[in-house]
């Protein structure tokens, strides 16, 4: 009987090592092995870069996109008023001005939120300095989009 009462002991010494182990020491061995990955020197200077770059390309897209519907608006002023008028090739054209600006705003969309996902992210917004935490397009309505 003392000899099972021993086996029953040790067993739930055992165990509750196991436990201890499995529920308090591998979760932080694991994150101290993430938190060194994400904190080392190359990894900030390839965050931070990246945060330059996407937020001078967004830049650069805004830009684009007044570029485009300038162009739009220009070609549509030179036509009559009266789209019947209008040859088969001024449809056209307007028809691929269009298609480009729309083109363009979804590429400057998708750069947005790119931004916006991985500026929410833990491991990352950290390395933002001192760029937007978050972008939209009312964020560069009165900005000047010079791209640098």
């Amino acid at each position: 009987m003392k000899k099972l009462l021993k086996l029953i002991v040790a067993l739930l010494v055992i165990t509750a090592a196991l436990l201890t182990y499995r529920f308090i020491v591998l979760p932080i061995a694991t994150t101290q092995g993430i938190a060194s990955r994400t904190m080392n020197a190359e990894n900030a200077i390839y965050n931070y870069e990246w945060f330059i770059t996407q937020e001078a390309d967004i830049r650069k897209c805004l830009k684009n996109e007044q570029i485009a519907e300038s162009a739009l608006t220009s070609f549509i002023s030179s036509l009559p008023t009266d789209r019947t008028q209008w040859s088969t090739f001024d449809k056209k054209e307007e028809a691929s001005l269009r298609n480009s600006l729309v083109a363009l705003q979804q590429v400057t969309n998708q750069a947005i939120e790119t931004y916006n996902a991985k500026s929410e992210m833990a491991n990352r917004n950290i390395f933002k300095d001192n760029l937007p935490s978050n972008i939209s397009r009312a964020f560069y309505a009165s900005a000047e989009l010079a791209t640098q």
